[in-house]
């Protein structure tokens, strides 16, 4: 054997393809919003409850309860009636938590957008109380 192919063969690294396995529970399925879900739970440092569970958000850590959205087009209106919606479940909680909606627009394929992140006055104010429970001054805002 020559030096140049003893070189050669001392080096080689053999090509192994990573197929994915068909509900194989990898995190990178391609679909956007399963994506969207699991990044705004990263935010808030938890975890995505999987479809099928029945409950109606889509994240839970242990101050916060949050619905994802990952649209095309969203009224503000309707942005609205998430947030109260969000507030009022994460109030219902055993110990209350503050309700969060976190929504990605759809660009379309290659068009980044940013995540917002919407709550109620009331779940800022529940979400940023002290250790004491005292909440930040009311502004007197309606």
């Amino acid at each position: 054997m020559s030096p140049t192919t003893r070189k050669i063969s001392q080096n080689f690294v053999p090509f192994i393809p990573i197929v994915p396995i068909p509900g194989g529970g990898g995190h990178d399925d391609g679909r956007p919003w399963k994506r969207a879900e699991r990044q705004a739970a990263a935010l808030f440092g938890g975890r995505r409850f999987p479809a099928n569970t029945g409950d109606a958000v889509d994240f839970e850590t242990a101050t916060v309860v949050g619905q994802v959205k990952h649209v095309r087009h969203l009224s503000l209106a309707g942005l609205e009636a998430l947030a109260v919606e969000a507030e009022r479940i994460g109030a219902l909680r055993t110990l209350p938590k503050a309700g969060v909606v976190i929504v990605k627009r759809r660009a379309g394929r290659g068009r980044s957008t940013t995540r917002i992140v919407v709550m109620t006055d009331a779940a800022w104010r529940r979400l940023h109380r002290d250790p004491f429970g005292t909440a930040p001054q009311d502004i007197g805002a309606p």
